[in-house]
């Protein structure tokens, strides 16, 4: 944080874009094909809210597994995102992380995008595009356990902060990035992991 209360930015490279590869024009037929399977990428599923953080054992896109264990006894920030929520989940993340993290340095960040219903056939492709824009992990939610377990809004980025004991202590949805939005938030974040100590 600086002095004058506003978090400050640090950019990295964690956010969801370009989860589909560009293809050479010489194949257009391939642009058709893709997008018939990415209609069926569309359906959503409405979730009572959890209390606590799921049972879950993911893959990033560089293939490292990632268990609901390895956060045992650590505050955590897990940010959800859909297709539509990752072209602006970079500056969310950046954006609570630079102001989080010298405030709370064990606390874990972790980004998480919601592939629930991505066709088989391409999902080597959505992990190499992923692999190949984010140098930070991000888990691969093939199975929609988050989905599954929150009310995730479309076109957003859902932000989730479970406590040392993996219960649920703030969710909020954010539909873009918006810096006084970003700072609330943060602030919030921070009064929670306040008031606990």
């Amino acid at each position: 944080m600086t002095g004058s209360g506003e978090m400050e930015i640090e950019k990295t490279n964690w956010n969801l874009r370009s989860v589909i590869p560009h293809f050479r024009p010489s194949i257009a037929a391939s642009f058709l094909f893709l997008g018939l399977m990415m209609s069926v990428w569309t359906s959503r599923t409405v979730a009572a809210q959890s209390t606590h953080i799921p049972d879950f054992e993911m893959a990033d896109q560089f293939g490292e597994e990632v268990s609901h264990t390895d956060l045992d006894g650590k505050w955590t920030v897990m940010m959800v995102a859909d297709r539509q929520g990752s072209t602006f989940s970079s500056e969310l993340g950046a954006y609570l992380e630079s102001g989080l993290s010298p405030l709370y340095p064990d606390m874990v960040f972790m980004a998480v995008a919601n592939l629930e219903g991505a066709p088989r056939l391409i999902r080597s492709l959505i992990r190499k595009g992923i692999r190949r824009s984010n140098k930070t992990p991000v888990l691969l939610d093939w199975r929609g356990i988050f989905q599954a377990s929150y009310p995730l809004s479309e076109q957003s980025v859902d932000v989730f902060l479970f406590n040392p004991s993996g219960n649920l202590t703030h969710h909020s949805t954010h539909h873009s990035f918006d810096s006084s939005a970003t700072d609330q938030l943060g602030h919030r974040i921070s009064g929670i992991l306040s008031n606990s100590q």
